[in-house]
């Protein structure tokens, strides 16, 4: 039995991209030690989405999803982007119950 050979170069994105994605992840959970979310499923929410979103997920969490500091006023949030972070908390709420 042969198997297909992929292209090293493929190899190497991929290995770059969970490098990537990794790094992003570890970016979010030690910011959410420094100022955790208010619903604590959402502190393994970030960093999981984080694993396959990558820098779109990392730039999500840093607009809309990090936790306003003590002195911060909670600001609204646009429809959209509360549907995206409700589907998010759903999503991970459901895996952890399984």
């Amino acid at each position: 039995m042969t198997h297909p050979m992929f292209p090293p170069g493929l190899h190497l994105i991929a290995i770059a991209s969970l490098a990537i994605a990794g790094a992003c992840a570890l970016a979010i959970a030690v910011d959410e030690i420094r100022r955790p979310q208010k619903m604590w499923i959402m502190n393994v929410v970030w960093p999981l989405t984080a694993l396959f979103g990558s820098l779109i997920w990392l730039a999500a969490y840093w607009t809309w999803g990090r936790a306003p500091a003590p002195h911060e006023k909670q600001e609204d949030l646009p429809f959209a982007v509360m549907v995206g972070k409700g589907a998010s908390h759903c999503g991970a709420a459901a895996r952890w119950a399984t």
